[in-house]
């Protein structure tokens, strides 16, 4: 193998949708050696040294199980969750056994160790943002969200992390049913509102809020919610720590 790509990261690249884009280490931290960026669900190169995959919701696609198979040296699991759409109980495969360093964003997992997606090291987190809204919505594309009332909304398709900060710091609550839209909002300290959770993603928060059924029933559920001030620091905590233990494992295994 070319001792220019001993490091390979996989991600969900092929979306449009801001948290699978936003959620990779490499985009974040200096490793000691180069590397190279492969979506998570492009075929897989034909040498893999040290794997480093996520983050985002992965635990629950087969994918996963391949990309551990292909790698012959350090295996990195970095802020993957669960994520059974429609599901109700979260499962968690034997394979990611396979993992030597197994991050899990879901803060009651079973498995692993508590690792929140790396996105918080984004610098645009210490921006202050002007609070010019009483509320906003911050949707999935692909689970829109339908409501009558004159509250500005943004999807989480077509849109930069700077961007969608930006419009989450415009208010002092937000409404979302994205995981990304929930996790970023609790950084900035905004009180949450999660609306018709879909996926066992929202299962395991470790900052949680109010959940509703209906945009109409905010004003009630945001007296409910929660701001948490130290969840920014917290969360870049534990990927401070995390990388520095994967870069120090990578140097004992630079051999493989």
């Amino acid at each position: 193998m070319n001792s220019g790509e001993r490091i390979t990261f996989v991600r969900v690249s092929s979306t449009k949708n801001c948290g699978d884009n936003a959620c990779s280490p490499g985009a974040y931290f200096e490793f000691p050696y180069k590397y190279r960026m492969v979506d998570f669900f492009a075929s897989l190169p034909k040498e893999i040294c040290h794997l480093i995959v996520g983050g985002g919701g992965m635990v629950n696609f087969s994918t996963l199980e391949l990309w551990t198979r292909g790698a012959r040296g350090l295996k990195v699991a970095w802020g993957i969750g669960n994520n059974i759409h429609g599901g109700s109980t979260p499962r968690w495969p034997s394979y990611l056994n396979q993992f030597d360093m197994l991050g899990i964003r879901d803060f009651d997992s079973p498995i692993g160790q508590w690792l929140p997606c790396c996105s918080c090291m984004h610098p645009a987190f210490e921006v202050r943002y002007p609070e010019i809204r009483d509320s906003i919505v911050y949707e999935h594309a692909e689970f829109p969200i339908n409501y009558s009332e004159d509250i500005p909304k943004k999807s989480n398709y077509n849109t930069y992390l700077a961007d969608v900060l930006k419009f989450l710091g415009s208010a002092p609550v937000v409404i979302t049913n994205t995981y990304h839209g929930w996790y970023w909002s609790t950084l900035l300290g905004k009180k949450v509102v999660l609306i018709s959770p879909w996926s066992t993603k929202f299962l395991g928060l470790k900052h949680p809020c109010p959940v509703i059924d209906r945009v109409s029933d905010w004003r009630s559920a945001s007296k409910d919610a929660m701001s948490y001030s130290s969840a920014l620091q917290e969360c870049r905590d534990a990927n401070i720590g995390f990388h520095q233990r994967v870069v120090e494992a990578i140097g004992k295994n630079i051999g493989n």
